[in-house]
């Protein structure tokens, strides 16, 4: 028996089954040479055990429409109408009051006289009292009082002697019309012959008339404890002597001290802060002597 001939247009099907396995593995090496890149960018990252992978698609470029608003009108505000300020009346200026100047004090020269030669000095006035120095000629005195009926004057000199000097053996210098005008005493019936001072009595509870012993003088008149806060105040010191040996002092009329015996007196003045004008006067019996007196804070505050 012969074998039938295998035909020759016929195909073998494994010839058939090797050609799509290689097929296969072409399209399996070629997709994996695609995403080794991709799966090379994620390895390079440490894994996190615990996460889970994910492979996200690729984006692919999707163009977002841009929407351009339309602008909104804000309206306006209308701002408010600026105030205007009225200028005020401009107060009339009060007028400057212009400080009066503080008056300035000039001492007035003390009455004087001059020896136009050697000449004695009397206890009283006239020869018939004792002496009491000499007034070198040439030389000054300042004139504390004036006989009445005129020829003597009351004197002392530099060395503070004092006396009755004639007026015929001086001159005179300076105003002389302030000096006091005493009455004359009884006088000496010899030169030689002293006339005793007549004692002064001792007060007691009713001050008697005591006689007179001489001219009455202010010889001190000066501020003491001067100070100015606020305002000028001092202490007036006021000392007299002669007279009765009884003195009443006032200050600008007013009476401060009186039936002092032999002594001075003191006044506590208060005043603005300026210049002080003021009169001390001094009564003992029938003689009264009154003092200009001015004294400048500026002075005695310092």
């Amino acid at each position: 028996m012969s074998e039938s001939p295998q035909s020759s247009s016929g195909t073998s099907p494994i010839i058939w089954i090797a050609a799509g396995a290689g097929v296969a593995l072409l399209i399996i090496i070629i997709a994996a040479i695609a995403l080794l890149p991709i799966f090379r960018d994620r390895i390079a990252v440490a894994p996190d055990p615990t996460a889970t992978w994910t492979i996200a698609p690729v984006p692919t470029d999707t163009v977002i429409p841009t929407f351009t608003s339309s602008p909104t009108v804000t309206p306006s505000e209308t701002p408010p109408p600026t105030a205007t300020s009225t200028p005020s009346a401009t107060p009339p200026s009060e007028p400057t009051e212009t400080p009066s100047p503080t008056p300035t004090i000039t001492p007035t020269p003390l009455p004087m006289v001059r020896a136009v030669t050697d000449s004695r000095l009397y206890e009283g006035p006239g020869t018939g009292y004792a002496e009491t120095g000499w007034l070198v000629q040439g030389r000054v005195a300042v004139i504390l009082a004036q006989l009445s009926e005129g020829g003597w004057w009351y004197v002392e000199t530099e060395r503070g002697i004092r006396g009755w000097i004639r007026d015929s053996a001086v001159t005179l210098e300076n105003d002389v019309s302030m000096v006091p005008v005493v009455t004359p005493l009884p006088r000496a019936t010899a030169a030689s012959t002293r006339v005793p001072a007549t004692p002064v009595p001792t007060p007691t509870s009713a001050v008697p008339p005591a006689p007179v012993l001489g001219p009455l003088l202010l010889t001190e008149v000066w501020p003491n404890n001067s100070r100015c806060a606020g305002n000028f105040e001092f202490d007036l010191w006021m000392l007299a002597k002669g007279g009765t040996g009884i003195f009443t002092y006032l200050v600008n009329g007013q009476v401060v001290a009186e039936n002092v015996v032999n002594a001075g007196a003191s006044y506590h003045v208060v005043a603005p802060i300026s210049t002080w004008l003021g009169t001390v006067t001094v009564i003992s019996g029938e003689q009264r002597v009154d003092r200009q007196v001015g004294y400048d804070p500026n002075q005695y505050c310092q």
